[in-house]
């Protein structure tokens, strides 16, 4: 799922936040490394009700629809791209081609 560009990315995980299909969605826009340590510590299963039951979907959508509306800034040194929407900032990391969020 993750993208080839930070915004198909964005555009990606709206699509599977909006179809409900949040372990998809945790599995390919966390990044891996970040993802492991997590799961070193819980089951996917409770990583996915745990993101459900604090309603972190509703969240998410609201950042990535901010995100959509302003220019990023884009460092090519750390492969780091960031969307300062003002309430805050979305980082999106890219490891092997692919975008992952990185906040």
């Amino acid at each position: 799922m993750a993208g080839t560009t930070p915004r198909a990315t964005i555009d990606a995980a709206r699509s599977l936040l909006q179809a409900g299909c949040h372990r998809e969605l945790i599995e390919a826009l966390v990044d891996p490394a970040d993802l492991s340590k997590v799961l070193a510590k819980k089951s996917m299963d409770d990583l996915v009700k745990g993101f459900v039951e604090e309603d972190k979907p509703k969240d998410l959508m609201k950042v990535l629809d901010r995100s959509r509306a302003v220019t990023p800034t884009a460092d090519e040194t750390t492969h780091i791209t960031m969307f300062d929407t003002g309430s805050g900032v979305l980082r999106m990391h890219e490891i092997d081609g692919r975008w992952y969020i990185k906040n």
